[in-house]
């Protein structure tokens, strides 16, 4: 799959919210698309070794040193949307306050 929208990881913004009523998104499906698609079994999972701060960006400034890549932007190279949608799907989840977080 590609860290790109439609895609498997992008699920959860494209509308998949098993929290919501009547949903035909399965928790446990998404779940385990999620684990699997950020872990070391994903063969384009990739996990750097930030200090967590951008010294141009200031103190404050985050890194993200892991995300999902693909063949089109090189391996070893993280795509950005995929942080972007596996922080959507756990911001989604915390809404939700009778849902387990995702992931």
């Amino acid at each position: 799959d590609d860290a790109n929208a439609p895609g498997l990881l992008s699920l959860p913004y494209l509308g998949c919210n098993p929290s919501a009523p009547a949903s035909a998104c399965d928790r446990e499906v998404l779940r385990k698309t999620l684990d699997f698609a950020f872990s070391a079994s994903n063969p384009f999972f990739f996990k750097g070794s930030s200090n967590g701060t951008n010294a141009d960006a200031g103190a404050s400034a985050v890194i993200w040193n892991y995300g999902v890549g693909g063949p089109h932007v090189g391996y070893g190279y993280i795509w950005p949307l995929s942080i972007v949608y596996h922080t959507f799907a756990l911001l989604l989840e915390s809404i939700h306050p009778h849902a387990n977080p995702i992931a």
